[in-house]
């Protein structure tokens, strides 16, 4: 069998995210379910518009600019691309319609 893709496990991520949204802002028993639904869209939207990225060979990491072939680190981590800069990279545009939905999601 073949190995899934790179982006495979960020794209259910994502997937898992939304869905997880979904069912706390249904879920009227719960307490700050529109607070929970927000944070997951805004998770859920990230790991989709990362996981394009990795597909796409488009690198979403933020480099040192003081210190040539060196990322920029946050605990051990490369930084990644925030959810405002990626919907308004230059692959989507600031006024495409990712940007748009991601807007009406972080209000």
């Amino acid at each position: 069998m073949a190995r899934p893709p790179r982006w495979q496990s960020t794209l259910d991520a994502s997937a898992e995210e939304a869905c997880l949204a979904v069912r706390l802002y249904n879920d009227s028993a719960e307490s700050r379910s529109f607070e929970g639904f927000v944070i997951h869209m805004h998770l859920a939207w990230l790991y989709l518009l990362h996981a394009e990225f990795l597909r796409d060979g488009v690198d979403y990491r933020y480099w040192d600019l003081q210190r040539k072939n060196r990322l920029l680190k946050i605990d051990g981590e490369a930084k990644r691309w925030e959810l405002e800069v990626a919907s308004n990279s230059v692959v989507y545009g600031s006024g495409g319609h990712v940007a748009v939905n991601v807007a009406t999601v972080t209000v």
